[in-house]
């Protein structure tokens, strides 16, 4: 085979037209190495090719983190508002329409979170919300483990709140009270909750609120109160067979009430509340919640000297009144009354998810604090 000569190398035909001398040196390298690549070209092109992509991961993997820590900063805002848009209506109605400041409508208690180190803390707040603002008397003592209806009404009864008490105009016989209580019962859907209390020991427990056993003076039941009128003489709740875990004497009050309790279960980490201590009517608001730290400020009027101190309380009892107060609260089980209540300040703290950003590493950027200011005497 004939072999072809190599081009001759580029010279400038004319002396005064002459290329540019890199054109030239490209030019005669390309024909002189029409072998390939050199060693050296292929590791230099192979170094700037794995610096630009180290660039490029390096600006994925930043905006990917970037984005996830978006993410997890939205996500612990969502449900930090979720947890105060749940109880911030119950902490503003506690208290609506009660004029009686011994009733104990808010509790406040503490539980140890386990493996902590310092020991850490959480509280479940509870509160007592009215129905409606009009109340019943027992007319007759209640002795606990008994399943004694309550007597509400008797015609023959000395005490003038366990009387018929038709104020209406023209009078029909039915008693007043009972029958907003018959129609709250009527309109709301599944069981209504009632709450009997003695304020001499500061002590109550609710019961099933079923019905109403209605009779005359005859002794005989009327089994449709809202259709003709009837003139009552005696009135017992229908409890649903409820058996008293304590005694309560003639005079007891009666509530149309319910109870709920915001509590954080451990185990899962969830926001629960707990409608009228009924297991069944449990509801998970939200999850990955660490700990709620309640505080109560209460305003302790001095009868003697006039003046007005604040105390800041991490527990109220249904019975012991307000502890763990700085400063001490003199006297709780005696002195303290709902009315004294001035706020209630609420701080959640939440826990980050497991694929969330590490920005979020202090205590601050996880917790999120409100003020209530219930619906009582001084506010």
């Amino acid at each position: 085979m004939t072999q072809l000569p190599k081009p001759k190398p580029l010279k400038p035909a004319n002396k005064y037209i002459s290329p540019h001398p890199l054109l030239l040196s490209l030019y005669n390298n390309q024909n002189n190495n029409s072998g390939g690549f050199t060693l050296l070209e292929v590791i230099a092109t192979s170094v700037m090719g794995f610096v630009i992509l180290g660039f490029a991961f390096s600006g994925f993997l930043s905006m990917r983190q970037s984005f996830v820590g978006d993410t997890g900063v939205a996500d612990v805002n969502q449900r930090l508002k979720t947890i105060f848009a749940s109880i911030a209506p119950d902490m503003i109605q506690v208290g609506e329409g009660l004029t009686d400041t011994d009733l104990p409508l808010l509790e406040i208690t503490q539980r140890t979170i386990p493996n902590t180190n310092p020991v850490e803390k959480t509280s479940d707040i509870t509160i007592r919300r009215t129905l409606l603002p009009q109340t019943l008397t027992s007319c007759t003592a209640i002795t606990a483990l008994s399943t004694t209806k309550p007597l509400v009404v008797d015609e023959s009864s000395t005490n003038s709140l366990c009387k018929r008490n038709d104020n209406e105009n023209p009078k029909d016989g039915w008693p007043d009270t009972l029958k907003l209580w018959n129609q709250k019962r009527n309109n709301d859907p599944g069981t209504i909750k009632a709450y009997i209390y003695d304020r001499s020991t500061n002590r109550g427990e609710f019961f099933d609120y079923k019905g109403e056993i209605i009779k005359k003076a005859d002794g005989t039941t009327i089994t449709n109160p809202n259709t003709t009128t009837k003139i009552v003489e005696t009135v017992n709740l229908d409890t649903n067979d409820h058996t008293w875990t304590n005694n309560y004497p003639e005079g007891s009050i009666i509530y149309l009430m319910d109870k709920r309790q915001y509590q954080v279960d451990l185990d899962q980490k969830k926001l629960k509340l707990i409608v009228n201590d009924q297991v069944e009517d449990t509801f998970e608001l939200t999850e990955n919640l660490d700990k709620l730290d309640i505080t109560a400020t209460l305003n302790k009027l001095d009868d003697t000297t006039g003046n007005t101190t604040e105390h800041l309380c991490k527990v109220i009892t249904e019975a012991g009144g307000p502890t763990s107060c700085t400063p001490s609260f003199p006297n709780p089980t005696t002195e303290y009354k709902f009315n004294q209540i001035k706020s209630i300040e609420i701080s959640a703290t939440v826990k980050e998810n497991e694929d969330s950003s590490k920005k979020l590493r202090k205590d601050e950027d996880l917790t999120m604090s409100q003020k209530f200011y219930p619906r009582n005497s001084m506010n």
